[in-house]
């Protein structure tokens, strides 16, 4: 208890003794005024009896005695009353002091009790100050142990990097040598055959020389291969889907070639564990957390190819960021600086009056500077013809790596922040291909909302970007304080399915919102890893990405177009030519296709691939999408005017009742889209079949055998041409007429393009 506490209690103490005390004096003093009063009224009696006895004759100075006594009596029982009335003032006086203390000291406990529990809260404030401090003091340590490791390596590095260094200069100065010896011996011998017979022997010893110095190149090429690794362990590298399959992909790892590491990560089988996610979504630095490395990230840091780093049971696998841009103008900024640079030069030479210009280097600056705004304008004009090109082999890329992910990945970690369409179609997609694959894959979706810092807002994101958007388990009610939500596709209903993708959530670190989700939600991660590990089959990463490329890349590559170097233009390539046979060369650290490697780039073209919300490609006519095939001609009549032929194959094509076109245009993907409608005439499949004695209650109900006579109505798109390569007139082309073909169940429609300097006349 404290001071001020036991001080108030001991004055109450005094104080209701003294009350105590003064009570019981009232009550003397009201037993004295009573006993007064009665020998007052006693008095009274003998007076009156005497009076009664003595009659009218009784003795004057008796009767004055007896009222002198009485007097007196009342007047000391006034005398009495007026003590006790100041007595009971006094009381009164007390009472209210008394309940003024009271009052004081229940202003003074409301005041301690304030300050106490200001105590309390600034106690529970330092205890948590002194746990974070602990937490980041641990993460510290982890983060000193990492460094540690990594400063080793770097240092082994430099080491070997000096070495090489070392070695690359010895011989470079044995190459000088033997190339000053090479050129003086070959300008002395070059007019007669003994000469000739000498330089031979002496290119002999040259050659080796020469050998040298490419495995010097070599050596160096995977010393800065090394230096370059951003954090990571190893690297599959590659920046196109053409370059991967014209020159392969380098493998690159951060330990000796010669190493026990080295062959183990090469041959090592292991789970896989893979990160997918928008550009800055946060994929590298959760890749970073989970491996518990230190890599390189930031939104000027584009990861490119496959990224690895090595756990005992797992391989973390980082990949490029989904939606990056093109990029496509960067060698036109990098002509541009070039260009303000020479401008700059020419500008100093000019304001050089008083010393003595070179008019020779002046004239060659001018020169140059003409031909890179030439260069500049060239390759603008360049990227603008080829930018579908462009962003073709961009989505090509993308999805194959998308696609590699998701049908050898154990674990997908798919990385987002606030919730995008495209994020959920991305979601969405993922979710259908592991059903599909039927190989106990994991998804677990990361929302990494790294700008909420308050619970309020955190608990609407996970209503609004998880509850609203995908088919989260069914509970009593909406709990907002779990850190993982499991999501069942679309089989909800399914009672006896087994979740393969859980939500969970993080918020922006150092917040509220970090303390009571973050931690809980990289728990529950490592705890899914655990248990993943202990089942299923693991595989070597390198040769699963050879795998798939030699099954899928054909998916992206258009293959009847590509010719073979010195190959005759009418020739055209056999299909077992074009096959891909990609091989893990451990001796070059790559993996590529060797007869590829003779294909001229510019014959390679990329699919135009696109797929609907579920991941599906609308190309893909075995999905149902489509019932209908086409090929497109092209024939140019006149300069600037083109015709384009579609044959489009329709069955069924006499139960046909209308076919409509028309043409749009879509900016996306800059290019004339046909929109082609197909109306069959109602029931006339069902009179066919009854034609040909058919009962449909006997159709085979077995999906997998029954293929279906497909007679329903059909939508579908033909990209016909670049929109900059053509022009409409109104919005639309004059006239899409569609020829039917009934033997060949073909329909034949023509289409007039125009360039644009052809048909300006019509603007």
């Amino acid at each position: 208890m404290s001071e001020p506490e036991i001080l108030t209690k001991e004055n109450s103490n005094k104080e209701s003794e003294e009350i105590n005390t003064l009570y019981e004096r009232i009550q003397e003093y009201q037993t004295s005024e009573q006993r007064y009063l009665r020998d007052i009224e006693k008095l009274k009696q003998e007076l009156e009896e005497e009076k009664i006895k003595s009659g009218q004759n009784s003795n004057q100075n008796s009767n004055d005695i007896v009222i002198q006594e009485r007097d007196d009596a009342i007047a000391q029982s006034q005398q009495k009353q007026n003590e006790l009335q100041q007595k009971l003032q006094q009381i009164k006086e007390l009472e209210e002091k008394i309940e003024t203390i009271n009052k004081e000291n229940a202003e003074k406990f409301k005041d301690l009790e304030t300050e106490r529990d200001g105590y309390k809260k600034n106690n529970q404030l330092k205890q948590n100050n002194i746990e974070n401090l602990e937490k980041k003091l641990k993460e510290s340590y982890d983060k000193y142990f990492i460094l540690e490791n990594a400063n080793k390596d770097v240092s082994a590095l430099l080491e070997e990097k000096k070495q090489l260094e070392k070695q690359k200069k010895q011989i470079k100065t044995d190459l000088q040598e033997v190339s000053k010896k090479y050129d003086s011996l070959k300008q002395l011998c070059s007019e007669n055959n003994l000469g000739q017979q000498i330089l031979k022997k002496h290119l002999a010893e040259f050659e080796p020389k020469v050998q040298n110095d490419s495995v010097s190149t070599q050596l160096q090429s995977q010393s800065d291969s090394l230096d370059q690794m951003d954090g990571y362990d190893a690297q599959i590298k590659f920046t196109g889907i053409k370059q991967l399959l014209k020159y392969g992909a380098d493998i690159c790892l951060r330990f000796k070639k010669d190493s026990t590491q080295y062959q183990n990560a090469l041959s090592k089988n292991v789970h896989l564990v893979s990160f997918l996610g928008l550009k800055n979504a946060g994929k590298s630095y959760w890749h970073s957390k989970l491996s518990k490395q230190i890599i390189k990230q930031g939104n000027l840091h584009a990861t490119q190819g496959l990224n690895v780093n090595f756990c005992e049971k797992f391989w973390f696998v980082d990949s490029p960021g989904l939606g990056e841009t093109l990029q496509n103008f960067s060698e036109v900024y990098n002509l541009q600086k070039e260009y303000q640079e020479v401008c700059t030069e020419i500008d100093t030479l000019s304001q050089q009056q008083e010393q003595e210009i070179d008019e020779e280097f002046k004239n060659k600056l001018i020169s140059k500077k003409i031909s890179l705004k030439n260069d500049m304008d060239n390759l603008k004009k360049e990227i603008l013809d080829q930018q579908n090109e462009i962003y073709k082999e961009k989505m090509a890329l993308e999805n194959f790596i998308q696609s590699f992910i998701m049908e050898y990945s154990d674990v997908i970690i798919y990385v987002c922040d606030i919730l995008n369409l495209e994020e959920q179609r991305y979601i969405t997609q993922i979710t259908q291909k592991i059903k599909k694959n039927n190989k106990n894959q994991q998804l677990i979706v990361c929302h990494n909302m790294k700008t909420i810092d308050n619970i309020p807002d955190f608990e609407k994101c996970i209503a609004k970007d998880i509850y609203n958007n995908f088919a989260i388990q069914f509970d009593e009610k909406v709990d907002f304080t779990k850190c993982a939500y499991k999501n069942f596709g679309y089989n909800i209903d399914d009672k006896d399915q087994q979740s393969s993708t859980t939500h969970v959530v993080f918020g922006k670190e150092g917040t509220e919102v970090a303390e009571k989700y973050n931690k809980k939600s990289i728990d529950y991660i490592f705890s899914s890893l655990e248990n993943f590990a202990k089942q299923g089959t693991t595989q070597n990463m390198f040769d699963s990405f050879k795998n798939y490329t030699n099954k899928h890349i054909k998916e992206y590559i258009i293959w009847k177009s590509l010719k073979l170097d010195g190959q005759n233009e009418d020739e055209t390539p056999q299909e077992s030519e074009l096959e891909p046979e990609f091989k893990v060369c451990h001796e070059k650290n790559k993996i590529y296709s060797l007869k590829h490697e003779m294909l001229e780039e510019k014959s390679i073209k990329c699919k135009d691939i696109i797929t609907d919300f579920l991941g599906q490609k609308i190309s893909d006519f075995e999905s149902g999408a489509r019932n209908c095939f086409y090929q497109v001609y092209k024939k140019e009549v006149e300069r600037g005017i083109t015709i384009k032929t579609i044959l489009i194959s329709v069955p069924g094509i006499k139960m046909v009742e209308s076919v409509k076109t028309r043409m749009i245009s879509d900016n996306n993907r800059q290019l004339r889209i046909m929109c082609v409608s197909i109306k069959y005439m109602k029931g006339e499949s069902e009179k066919l079949l009854k034609e040909i004695s058919v009962d449909q209650n006997d159709e085979e109900q077995d999906y997998l055998n029954n293929q279906k006579l497909q007679f329903q109505d059909v939508k579908f798109d033909i990209p016909i041409c670049n929109i900059a390569e053509s022009y409409m007139k109104g919005g639309e082309y004059d006239s899409l007429k569609a020829k039917s073909l009934d033997d060949f169940s073909v329909y034949k429609i023509n289409v007039e393009i125009q360039k644009d300097e052809v048909s300006s006349d019509f603007d």
